[in-house]
């Protein structure tokens, strides 16, 4: 068993740091919940099968409803901390099978900028160039809680030689000197960056321009943003005005992987809520918590002929909504790579075998495609899929983040806007199931926090209760009141307590309990 995480120290990525989330997540590794074997549901009952009569199931269940409704009603969900031959595995499984809707970017509600990318969003340089960096402006990142470690390596440099600014929805404490902090609601970031990329008068912009390095980098808010396109168009002009290198922060550790391999195609997870799919495959997926509005990723669900999880975990939602589960080793009992912010391929092994029954993704992907007799699905190891899914001598040249997009902005709908994030202690399933973790500050239930002025216009009292409503969902929340908030937002970051709440950063109401 794993008891104790340590970790591997390389000065270009990590020096000699781990984050807590990292080194106490493996306390998580044998909760309860802890998905043992193969599970079919008969009659509302589960039962525990072997695993060659579920992956049957799985055969005849997706050939039964492509023959019935088409493969146009088959969809997958795939989470972006799935390694590169999982995903590579999972992306050729769904052509060979003729499943065109497959998507890892849960979160996400504005696609717009699909197809005008000319190559994977990254960070856009090395970590250590960024360290480097005379000036940076970070805009929508909660950053100690999204990026732990980058956070420590830029304070470093704010305390020494760089113009570190921020454009945020809150004032989050960051511990480092500034050169500018600017609190705004979400709705006001794209007009800001163009009125930026415009204004030679603008001290952060002024010092991005002056600067000999300089950098934009784009955080987990802009990246949900309903907005997203016109916000990345707006810091693309401002990066290229300045002369900065512009950067994106992603939320999960394969998700540049994910968009180096091109696994998504078809319609997004939100499209796929809007129209329901017959079939759904989860890759490790929570769809209550993981999905950007998990009450309607549930909803969806339900209507589902078929939705079958590929899962280290059991949860009363997957319980609830699925008719088979199978049991994936996590990241300690299997070997895969990731493909870091800077584009550098990572690879790893297994440290101890897999518990009970669980087999590695890969190995039950590549099966899968022998059941279904399809061809290219001979491999003996994660290291021939890699070697067939990444050549590393072309991997830098698929990472690009310029876009051509052109377009206007979203309309905003008027009220509160929901901000805050994911919990730092509620990012994946692992970090949820965490008996230390969960012990923490970080991750208890969160209070509601607005502006001392939005509180007052509601008619809230400050340390009272009230009733979150988003996405035909409520939820009793406590009220804090903020000043260090813009008006008209909410600070509520995503929990467990509140995910059948709707999606972040969108349209939310505080009403009296």
């Amino acid at each position: 068993t794993v008891r104790r995480v340590l970790p591997l120290e390389n000065e270009a990525i990590n020096e000699c740091w781990i984050a807590d989330r990292d080194r106490f997540a493996y306390e998580g590794l044998y909760h309860e919940s802890r998905l043992k074997t193969p599970k079919i549901k008969h009659g509302g009952e589960w039962h525990e099968v072997d695993w060659q009569t579920a992956l049957e199931y799985v055969k005849k269940t997706l050939e039964c409803i492509a023959k019935e409704d088409g493969q146009d009603q088959i969809g997958i969900w795939a989470n972006p901390a799935n390694t590169v031959e999982e995903l590579y595995l999972a992306k050729k499984l769904a052509n060979g099978l003729g499943i065109k809707h497959f998507d890892t970017r849960l979160m996400q509600q504005d696609n717009r900028l699909a197809g005008s990318l000319q190559g994977a969003q990254w960070l856009g340089q090395s970590i250590e160039d960024l360290g480097n960096a005379d000036a940076v402006l970070v805009v929508g990142a909660n950053l100690r809680k999204e990026q732990p470690l980058l956070t420590a390596r830029l304070r470093r440099a704010a305390k020494s030689y760089m113009a570190l600014s921020v454009i945020a929805s809150s004032r989050e404490e960051l511990h480092m000197p500034l050169f500018a902090h600017e609190v705004l609601h979400p709705n006001d970031w794209a007009d800001f960056l163009s009125k930026l990329a415009q204004d030679t008068q603008s001290a952060v912009s002024d010092g991005l321009k002056q600067a000999e390095k300089a950098a934009v980098i784009l955080g987990a808010e802009v990246q949900n943003h309903p907005d997203y396109a016109a916000i990345y168009a707006a810091a693309q002009q401002l990066a290229a005005t300045t002369g900065a290198v512009l950067g994106i922060l992603p939320q999960a550790a394969n998700s540049v992987g994910a968009d180096v391999l091109g696994v998504n195609g078809g319609q997004t997870v939100q499209e796929m809520l809007a129209q329901p799919k017959k079939a759904v495959l989860l890759l490790n997926v929570e769809p209550e918590i993981d999905v950007a509005g998990g009450a309607k990723a549930v909803a969806a669900l339900k209507q589902a002929q078929s939705v079958m999880a590929f899962t280290p975990f059991e949860s009363e939602t997957l319980r609830e909504v699925c008719d088979v589960m199978l049991p994936i080793a996590p990241f300690t009992e299997t070997s895969g790579s990731f493909i870091n912010m800077e584009g550098r391929l990572q690879s790893f092994h297994g440290v101890v075998k897999g518990l009970a029954d669980s087999r590695p993704l890969w190995k039950v992907l590549r099966v899968l495609g022998n059941v279904f007799g399809l061809d290219g699905f001979e491999y003996d190891s994660s290291e021939q899929v890699l070697k067939e899914a990444v050549k590393q001598e072309g991997l830098s040249e698929k990472l690009n983040n310029q876009s051509t997009w052109q377009g206007a902005s979203v309309q905003m709908a008027s009220g509160l806007v929901r901000v805050g994030g994911v919990g730092i202690y509620h990012t994946d399933a692992l970090v949820r199931r965490s008996a230390p973790l969960q012990a923490t500050s970080h991750a208890q239930t969160p209070a509601a926090r607005v502006h001392p002025n939005t509180l007052a216009a509601l008619g809230l009292q400050d340390g009272g209760r009230a009733q979150a409503v988003q996405g035909g969902a409520r939820v009793d929340v406590s009220v804090a009141a903020d000043a260090h908030l813009p008006e008209n937002v909410v600070y509520l970051p995503l929990h467990t307590a509140n995910a059948a709440l709707g999606a972040l950063m969108n349209r939310i109401e505080l009403e009296r309990a």
